[in-house]
C-alpha cells in the first residue's frame, strides 16, 4: 500500500511567508491610516466597511478590521484548515498592531485623488504580499470562495457584488465622491495584487 506522507515547511519557507505577512500588513496599514481613512476613501471588502464604521463610532479602525473578520476567520478555519486560520490570525494582529501605530502619523495627503491611487498601490502591495504568505485579511474573500463552490456565480463576480455594495453603502455615508475615488483605489488595488502575486 503506497502512503503519501506530506512534508512539513521548511524554517526558511515558514519565515519566508511570516516575513510577506508582515510586510503587507504594514503595507495594508500604511494605506488605510495615511492615504483612505482620514479621507473617507474605501477598497472595499471588511477594511472599507470598518473604515465607514470607525467614522460612525468611537471605536478605532483596527478594532473593527479584527471583530468584523472573525466570523470569516472561523469560517476560513472551518473549510480551509488551521494552518490557514493560524496564518490570517497573525496576519490580523499585524495589521492591528500597525495601525495603532500609524494612527499617530500626520495623513500624508489631503488630495482625494492622489490619496486614492497611493492608498490604492500600498493596498496592492500589502495584500498581495499576504496571500504570498497564504494568509488573509479580507473575509470577503473567504466567504466568496466558499459561496463559489453551490453557486452558479464565479468567485470574481460575488466578491465584485458585496464589494460593490460596501461602495454604495459608503456613498450614502461620505459622499458619491468618496465613492467615485473610491473606485479608484479599487481598481488600482486589485491591479497592483495581480502583479505582486505573479511576481
Amino acid at each position: 500500500m503506497n502512503m503519501k506522507i506530506k512534508k512539513a515547511p521548511s524554517l526558511s519557507t515558514i519565515i519566508g511567508e511570516r516575513i510577506f505577512l508582515l510586510v503587507g500588513s504594514f503595507f495594508v496599514a500604511l494605506a488605510l491610516e495615511t492615504f483612505l481613512s482620514p479621507n473617507k476613501i474605501m477598497d472595499g471588502g471588511t477594511t472599507g466597511l470598518a473604515i465607514i464604521l470607525a467614522h460612525l463610532t468611537p471605536l478605532y479602525l483596527g478594532f473593527w478590521i479584527v471583530l468584523l473578520n472573525i466570523p470569516f476567520l472561523i469560517l476560513g478555519h472551518h473549510f480551509f484548515g488551521a494552518l490557514f486560520a493560524r496564518r490570517t490570525v497573525l496576519a490580523l494582529l499585524f495589521l492591528g498592531f500597525f495601525i495603532y501605530l500609524l494612527h499617530f502619523v500626520p495623513t500624508i495627503t489631503n488630495n482625494d485623488l492622489l490619496a486614492s491611487v497611493l492608498g490604492g498601490l500600498a493596498i496592492g502591495i500589502g495584500v498581495g504580499l499576504v496571500i504570498r504568505g497564504r494568509g488573509s485579511i479580507d473575509g470577503i474573500d473567504v466567504l466568496a470562495i466558499v459561496l463559489s463552490r453551490s453557486s452558479r456565480f464565479s468567485l470574481g463576480q460575488i466578491i465584485l457584488f458585496f464589494n460593490i455594495f460596501i461602495l454604495i453603502l459608503g456613498g450614502f455615508v461620505f459622499g458619491w465622491p468618496k465613492m467615485f475615488y473610491s473606485l479608484i483605489t479599487y481598481f488600482f488595488a486589485y491591479q497592483i495584487i495581480d502583479l505582486v502575486i505573479r511576481l
